[in-house]
């Protein structure tokens, strides 16, 4: 989330200030013509699949290897996605805990290596979803979902030591945030992509979850909004994302919130502060929307250093290339861009 701070190949650096971004939940040109999840998982009975061990063998993930899953199946397109199955990895591997002085939920990335197989078979379900038959709130529930679980699934894959930002010299195919890493309806995505065209790109504005949706995509790292126990719903779509974001709103080593006359929040609010400022009219109103602070309507707004070391349970709270207590945004400009050189 947080990390993409410059415009991405597919962004203007309008579209990501404002995050007006073509149409609602779609990427640009024609689908490509792809493989999707296998014809003998479609209908299958997922969460007694994956906890009878079936897809264990096949899915096993080995730390420095990571592969898009969609790309070794075929099968056909559908219109349901069974989000349950990724609430089970996250109930079993999320807990939270506090890190360099930042309280977060935390991932257990080397649990989900032992056993890779409900979070790849929540994947699969994407591979060739078709996203135009289901609703709005539908289609950023399965968008937000479908980044942090392409997120963890890279993270379980390549095994950072310290952070995500850290893998862009590693990925061949370029950038972390920019590498066609994972695969939903049909095309293959990256990163950036999820976030910025296809959830910000018109489509939260539509669902009226514009600001919102930052709280449920999460970059993973410590100062990124918490990812949450349970994958977002459609009919749920709206509480669960105003909840999230009054937990991240309330944590106060992310948001320390009112302090010597100024409003202090997350630097996500100051990346993105045109979507927060065409949901609320200003950061400080939006604040004052999801939070139980008393603020004075024109305060000013200081904005928290962001720490990207790893959101893991075994992080230690510090990146070679950001130091504990985060980097100015013009550092991460800079080392964002030498990363993706």
């Amino acid at each position: 989330q947080g990390v993409t701070v410059l415009p991405s190949p597919t962004s203007t650096a309008e579209e990501l200030r404002t995050g007006h971004m073509g149409q609602a939940g779609r990427l640009p040109g024609p689908r490509r013509k792809r493989r999707g999840p296998s014809s003998w998982l479609q209908g299958t009975p997922w969460t007694g699949l994956a906890r009878a061990g079936t897809l264990a063998a096949v899915f096993n993930v080995a730390a420095g290897v990571y592969s898009d899953p969609c790309e070794d199946y075929s099968g056909s397109r559908t219109d349901f996605v069974n989000h349950t199955l990724f609430t089970e990895v996250l109930r079993e591997n999320v807990r939270p805990g506090t890190i360099a002085g930042v309280d977060a939920m935390l991932v257990d990335y080397a649990n989900i290596r032992k056993d890779a197989s409900k979070l790849t078979a929540y994947q699969l379900q994407l591979c060739d979803v078709d996203l135009d038959s289901l609703s709005l709130a539908a289609r950023v529930a399965l968008l937000c979902n479908a980044y942090n679980a392409i997120m963890i699934a890279i993270i379980v894959g390549y095994d950072p030591d310290e952070s995500v930002v850290e893998l862009s010299s590693r990925i061949p195919e370029g950038g972390i945030w920019t590498a066609l890493l994972g695969t939903v309806a049909g095309r293959k995505v990256s990163l950036d992509d999820l976030e910025h065209v296809m959830i910000r790109g018109g489509l939260s504005r539509e669902a009226d979850v514009q600001g919102l949706v930052h709280a449920g995509v999460v970059c993973g790292s410590l100062s990124c909004p918490d990812i949450q126990t349970e994958a977002f719903e459609a009919d749920t779509l709206r509480s669960q994302l105003i909840a999230a974001t009054r937990r991240w709103l309330g944590n106060p080593t992310k948001n320390p919130g009112p302090r010597d006359g100024a409003l202090v929040v997350s630097k996500i609010f100051d990346w993105y502060a045109g979507d927060f400022v065409s949901s609320a009219g200003s950061v400080v109103e939006y604040a004052r929307m999801y939070s139980t602070w008393q603020l004075e309507d024109n305060m000013p707004v200081r904005y928290e250093p962001y720490n990207w070391a790893l959101n893991s349970i075994n992080s230690t709270g510090a990146w070679s290339g950001c130091p504990r207590g985060g980097l100015s945004l013009s550092l991460a400009a800079l080392v964002i861009l030498s990363l993706r050189s």
